[in-house]
């Protein structure tokens, strides 16, 4: 007969001795653990039906990759198993008044100082990668703590430095959070914010990575495809407002992260259909008179004076979305003798909108 299932009480017993003795061992003493891979990748353990059985193990999974960091004592499906294990308790962070979430806390500050997540990207597990940023932003709210935000930051900032290039789904991860418009003060907000600070933590050479494949999300509005940002992707399409969401949100914290968008904006401007002209003289529009405006005009000599010059578009409403921009723009700049003669002209368009 096979052997009976352990109960709770004995899986407990067995991870608690487990967990006193991984904190008492020193890191690179592994010699009196090496057997612990086996026990904690067990069905019996990790799909336990109890919670407290399940965050313990992982508890103790994560104390196992600091006292063999920077090595790992198991093997890459041992690995990515225990890797599914931890995103999910990472997941339940959500619920902050659960008597685990201390334990549950726990894995995330250590799986950051450890730097465990490093193994997936030698192991180019790039789904579990991505998997693991959903479950961060799945999981923040707006009242957790400022050390809980913070550890989910470093961690995803950590993964990103030292990840060899990005992947179209871990771009698609990191933006799609910010296309969001106006979300509830709940999880959506939380998700948003979390990015934000992780974009304002990044490095210019990741900016500069990030850019090309906002480039292409403008130029095709297509989610990027997994391994190119130059081609254009067979992908999910994006809404207009989701992109004007999320160039908007882009300039707001580097200039560097929409510069390649504004050559895109003026050619679609010049070559789409009324439709086209309207959304894109609306997105530039508001990139003119977003922070970034100044940086965006010094590297994009021209682009004001071509969308001034649509004042004259065929379209009535293009012209009266240049009309507006111009409207908000002479309000905080100096207003140039070429935008004074645009909207006295404008008195006299043909459209009642416009003249108004």
């Amino acid at each position: 007969m096979p052997d009976p299932k352990p109960t709770k009480a004995q899986l407990l017993s067995r991870l608690n001795k487990l967990s006193a003795q991984l904190k008492a061992t020193e890191a690179g003493q592994t010699t009196e653990i090496a057997h612990v891979s086996e026990e904690l990748t067990s069905p019996n353990v990790l799909s336990f039906s109890d919670p407290t059985v399940r965050a313990t193990a992982a508890a103790c999974i994560i104390d196992v990759f600091k006292v063999f960091a920077p090595d790992s004592p198991f093997s890459d499906k041992e690995t990515v198993t225990v890797f599914k294990h931890l995103i999910n308790e990472l997941g339940l962070l959500s619920d902050q008044k659960h008597h685990l979430f201390e334990t549950r806390f726990y894995v995330l500050e250590q799986l950051c100082a450890v730097k465990a997540v490093l193994v997936l990207l030698d192991m180019e597990e790039d789904e579990l990668v991505c998997e693991l940023f959903l479950a961060l932003l799945s999981a923040i709210k707006p009242t957790h703590s400022p050390a809980v935000e913070g550890c989910m930051v470093s961690l995803m900032q950590d993964t990103l430095e030292q990840s060899d290039g990005l992947t179209g789904a871990l771009v698609r991860t990191v933006l799609q959070p910010l296309c969001r418009q106006a979300p509830a003060p709940s999880q959506g907000s939380a998700a948003k914010q979390l990015m934000r600070k992780l974009l304002q933590t990044l490095p210019l050479q990741l900016h500069t990575e990030l850019a090309n494949w906002v480039q292409m999300l403008v130029q095709y509005r297509e989610w990027p495809s997994e391994t190119d940002a130059q081609e254009p992707a067979d992908q999910e399409q994006v809404e207009p407002a989701q992109v004007h969401c999320l160039v908007l949100e882009l300039a707001s914290i580097s200039s560097t992260l929409v510069q390649k968008v504004v050559p895109v904006l003026e050619n679609k401007l010049q070559v789409s259909d009324g439709s086209g002209r309207v959304e894109t003289a609306q997105l530039l529009g508001d990139l003119l008179l977003s922070s970034s405006s100044d940086a965006i005009q010094a590297a994009h000599i021209g682009c004001l004076d071509l969308l001034v010059q649509r004042g004259e578009d065929t379209s009535a409403e293009v012209r009266l979305t240049v009309v507006q921009f111009l409207d908000k723009y002479q309000d905080q700049e100096q207003p140039q003798e070429m935008i004074c003669t645009m909207l006295s002209d404008r008195i006299m368009d043909t459209d009642e909108n416009v003249r108004s």
